[in-house]
């Protein structure tokens, strides 16, 4: 098993080296001196290939992404002593912490080494998953609970942020996404109910996806919270969009030349069949979405005339 220190050297990862030092220097010049507080979501997803062996190969090794992640938390951690870290493994229905610090000497794991919890923690839920298959249990579709480690990361930074000195005047809390599975269409209200309280605590939302398709949940949530949403054309540049992007904190990266989207798909999920639709029907009294005209809404129960449009 390698250990973090002899992990392959970041010039096999990135395509410029030299730039993410220069951009990694600027960032401590400007980074703000209360800290910043960042909870980090990772989609167990993205390891899974490494244990199932199906066919087909992701762009670069499992155990190099890995390290791309832990070489950014290395980075995080050293921008300011003052920054509050921590980090969620999302897999199926489970949210696992495996990392938190939150600025003072009684935070969980405040004083272990990071890398440690993360590397052994994924280490840990990938066994488990082997130890499945080897009894004969079928793999489970791809899919993360992102409601819940939204849920859970928004807990944590009221927590963090009303038992510390972090200044919300300053820089917002974020939470940063690292997802490698697509949307599940049954997580869309529970997703979208913790998005729109991320908006109204004013904690920015932020992914890197890493898979072949947009996630139309965390477009949403950038655009809604202000954060950025990105998707590398090449994982092997991972971490190079995490140290240029997502290193920086709200207030410094207003000075900084950060990546744009393009558009965001604003297609909602149906309530009935949580299927995500093009054209709907609203109820007017709760606003619940349906795919096909009802006589009755199945949210609230309102009764709708048949004369009458949803």
């Amino acid at each position: 098993m390698r250990t973090f220190h002899n992990s392959c050297s970041t010039s096999k990862l990135l395509p410029d080296p030299s730039a993410t030092h220069i951009a990694f220097k600027n960032l401590l010049l400007f980074s703000d001196d209360e800290g910043d507080c960042v909870v980090l979501l990772l989609d167990v997803q993205l390891f899974y290939d490494q244990v199932t062996q199906q066919q087909g190969k992701r762009d670069i090794p499992a155990d190099s992404l890995l390290e791309q992640i832990l070489y950014f938390i290395g980075a995080y951690r050293l921008l300011n002593n003052n920054n509050r870290l921590a980090v969620f493994a999302l897999h199926h229905e489970e949210c696992q912490p495996l990392y938190i610090h939150g600025g003072d000497e009684s935070s969980y794991a405040s004083n272990s080494n990071p890398y440690r919890n993360v590397k052994e923690g994924i280490e840990s839920i990938l066994r488990a998953e082997v130890s499945k298959i080897d009894a004969g249990s079928e793999p489970q579709e791809p899919c993360t609970a992102l409601a819940c480690g939204l849920s859970r990361a928004l807990c944590l930074i009221n927590r963090i942020t009303t038992s510390s000195s972090l200044s919300r005047a300053c820089s917002k809390p974020r939470i940063v996404c690292i997802t490698g599975s697509p949307d599940v269409p049954l997580q869309y209200i529970p997703v979208m109910n913790a998005i729109f309280s991320a908006q109204r605590a004013e904690v920015v939302v932020e992914a890197l996806v890493l898979h072949t398709k947009d996630s139309a949940f965390l477009q949403q949530a950038a655009h809604l919270t202000g954060g950025l949403y990105i998707r590398p054309p090449d994982r092997c540049a991972a971490l190079q969009h995490l140290v240029h992007c997502l290193s920086a904190d709200t207030e410094t990266r207003k000075m900084l030349v950060v990546h744009q989207p393009l558009g965001v798909d604003f297609r909602a999920s149906c309530f009935c069949h949580k299927r995500t639709i093009d054209i709907g029907f609203v109820c007017s009294v709760c606003l619940s979405i349906f795919c096909e005209k009802v006589s009755t809404c199945k949210i609230c129960g309102t009764d709708f005339h048949t004369s009458e449009k949803v």
